[in-house]
Parts: C-alpha cells; sequence; structure tokens
C-alpha cells in the first residue's frame, strides 16, 4: 500500500484493515501456541492430562482469547409456560384420538 493510496482511504475501509490485521496477528499467535503445545506434549505427565484448550487458558493466554461463560440453566419451568405446554399437548393429544377414531390419518398435527 502508498502513501496515496493511505490517504485516499475512508475511515470505514481504514477501520476494516486495522481489524483485519488484528485478527491475522491474533491467528498467528494461536497457531505459534498450538505448535508449542504439539512440540510440549509428548513431554509431559500423561497422567495430567493436558488439552489445547488447558495449556491455552492455563499456560499460554492470548489477549485476543474469548472466554466461554458457564450457562446457568433454571432447571423449573415457570408455571405459565408450564400451563400452555399442558393446553398445546391436551389438544395435540384430542387430535389424534379423533383422528384415530375417525380413521384420518395426518390431522394430528393440526
Amino acid at each position: 500500500m502508498t502513501e496515496a493510496d493511505f490517504y485516499d482511504m475512508a475511515p470505514v475501509n481504514f477501520a476494516a484493515k486495522v481489524e483485519g490485521y488484528n485478527e491475522k496477528l491474533h491467528r498467528e499467535r494461536n497457531d505459534l501456541r498450538m505448535v508449542a503445545f504439539l512440540s510440549l506434549l509428548p513431554h509431559t505427565d500423561p497422567k495430567k492430562h493436558l488439552t489445547l484448550d488447558k495449556f491455552s487458558r492455563e499456560w499460554w493466554p492470548l489477549p485476543g482469547d474469548e472466554v466461554a461463560e458457564a450457562v446457568k440453566i433454571d432447571p423449573v419451568v415457570p408455571e405459565d409456560v408450564w400451563s400452555k405446554m399442558n393446553e398445546s399437548r391436551k389438544k395435540i393429544m384430542q387430535n389424534v384420538r379423533r383422528s384415530k377414531s375417525t380413521g384420518k390419518a395426518g390431522s394430528a398435527g393440526k
């Protein structure tokens, strides 16, 4: 890229170029980290079960790494949702029974 191209560039394009360059740097550093992991793996204790994820988090974290947060799911279904689910299930079961008694196939989901 020449200096003239740099000055003629729109700010949006410059921002995209910077973002792409940063992504490229992260990919290269990640590749280097993976090569280091693969080189180190035969010399580690097999009882410690070293994984690439563990190596990346604990031994060689990079600034651009995404930290996966544990998702907590509430196992209790709210009462209004539960009642709607039951109503829908009852309607479906009624349609199934009705279709079996009349002999019409395929009307169970309607």
